[in-house]
């Protein structure tokens, strides 16, 4: 039979469709063998060995008060979930969310149910979005095979087409009906699979996927589009993150010729559910849904932090397997790691705020407003402290030639325009230039004061207490009447140090 034909794919999906149903693997299917032999499920469903059973009983008993009293408070506040959202949740979140209430808070955050009954409204319901994509065998196909390999150690998905691997089935294949643009990609099916272990109810864990894939500050559905459009921006997200702050690592790994895309892919798409160890990632997913999607970066920044010095030491053979898997395996207490991801936050999100303004196009004002644009003014000095240096002709009657050097640092506007003013000369001293002491007009004031410049003056210099201003001055037509004005005293000083 032809294995791309209409009746082999018509075949093809009847056969899958039939094993989901009914529950029975068909005698084609090749089951890979898993020993569960001497493990025993954890806290989580998951099967480990004895030994790390022990440990967790232990861990468990040794915090069963600090469990308990936490699960009193978390039960008050998700009474009032909005009122405590900005307040006491964030910090009880990164504290850790008890288990028996974490259920409860996805469902406050995710609101299932809201996003149930807005696609209700438009005719896309749960069975039905399952029914219409039965005949699609290139999808059927590759979910059947991405199940079948899906958290098989876990106590729900050890039993090939059990009930939870039947409910997945169906979630995924609703979920590829509903968004045709994503429709199924790989590493869709463990979120789907922590949705069935978090809320045990198939409809609510397919509207809280529909949630995460396509609400902010989620909108996870970008990691899996075609070309992955988020997964590319957040790497370069990451790639600034790590140039900025850890700039050794980045030209370490630059130098390695390791591009981020080889190590981050698996972290963002599934947010680290199959590279930490499950109670790591699922306090992480708590995060998550509480913070948004800043949370994965924040916390690719704290394992880079805490594993900088061995990173800095490895060639790129023993990058790519540390960067891979074992990096997510902690040398510090759970607790501490979370508070660090709390901290780092504000870091991450600053780096991506700044690339998202640079992305944003500028905004022609003249182009989309031309009636109400004005020519660009050309720059004033009039707000800018300026010097005058006088260059005087002996044998000329007329008045000095100014050449302006305006000093770089500017005066702040004023808020009223004030009346255009002569040009001033600017007396300074020596010890603070950017204070003046003194100034005369050179031209007109409102004594009428003119200066003689028949003869040759330097450039005034400027005492702190007194003002050395003889050599300019007696140059003057009225050098009686300043004296008479208190303006100069008989020695041809000024007084304006005085008078100040």
């Amino acid at each position: 039979m032809n294995r791309q034909g209409p009746e082999w794919e018509r075949r093809e999906t009847a056969r899958i469709f039939n094993k989901y149903k009914t529950g029975v693997p068909d005698p084609e299917d090749e089951e890979e063998l898993i020993s569960i032999d001497g493990k025993v499920p954890d806290q989580f469903g998951f099967y480990e060995t004895q030994l790390y059973k022990q440990y967790e009983e232990k861990l468990l008993n040794s915090n069963k008060r600090t469990i308990k009293r936490r699960e009193k408070k978390w039960k008050k506040m998700l009474n009032q979930y909005q009122k405590n959202l900005k307040k006491k949740l964030p910090d009880r979140v990164f504290k850790g969310v008890p288990n028996s209430v974490r259920r409860a808070f996805w469902d406050a955050a995710l609101n299932p149910i809201a996003v149930k009954q807005h696609y209700n409204e438009q005719g896309a319901q749960f069975k039905f979005l399952y029914a219409s994509k039965k005949d699609d065998v290139e999808v059927v196909r590759q979910i059947d095979l991405d199940i079948k390999r899906t958290w098989r150690l876990h106590q729900k998905f050890f039993k090939l087409y059990g009930r939870d691997q039947r409910a997945c089935f169906r979630i995924l294949l609703a979920y590829a009906a509903l968004d045709t643009e994503v429709a199924y990609c790989q590493g869709m099916s463990q979120i789907a699979a922590l949705f069935m272990i978090v809320f045990e109810d198939e409809e609510k864990a397919f509207w809280s996927l529909v949630a995460i894939m396509n609400k902010v500050p989620w909108s996870q559905s970008g990691m899996f589009k075609p070309g992955f459009p988020k997964l590319n921006l957040f790497c370069a997200y990451w790639d600034n993150t790590l140039q900025k702050h850890l700039s050794k690592v980045y030209k370490h790994l630059e130098a390695e010729t390791l591009i981020s895309q080889i190590y981050l892919t698996k972290w963002l798409l599934q947010n680290f559910l199959d590279r930490m160890p499950f109670r790591l990632a699922i306090r992480l997913w708590d995060c998550y849904i509480l913070k948004g999607d800043v949370v994965v970066l924040a916390a690719t920044f704290v394992l880079f932090k805490l594993n900088q010095r061995k990173i800095l030491q490895m060639s790129f053979e023993d990058l790519t397997p540390f960067l891979q898997n074992d990096i997510c395996n902690l040398s510090i207490p759970d607790d501490t790691f979370f508070q660090q991801v709390k901290k780092a936050i504000p870091l991450v999100r600053a780096m991506m705020t700044n690339q998202q303004r640079s992305e944003l196009p500028t905004f022609d004002r003249t182009k989309s407003l031309p009636n109400r644009s004005r020519p660009k003014e050309e720059p004033s000095n009039r707000n800018k402290i300026r010097t005058l240096d006088i260059n005087i002709d002996p044998e000329s009657t007329s008045m000095p030639k100014r050449q302006i050097n305006p000093i770089e640092t500017p005066v702040p506007k004023a808020r009223h325009k004030r009346p255009k003013k002569d040009p001033k000369i600017i007396l300074t001293s020596p010890k603070s230039p950017s204070k003046s002491v003194a100034s005369l007009n050179t031209v007109s004031s409102k004594n009428g004061y003119h200066f003689d410049t028949s003869k040759p003056v330097k450039r005034v210099e400027v005492m702190p207490s007194r003002i050395q201003a003889s050599s300019f001055l007696k140059h003057s037509h009225n050098y009686e009447e300043l004296i008479q004005n208190k303006i100069l005293d008989e020695s041809g000083d000024s007084l304006a140090g005085s008078r100040e």
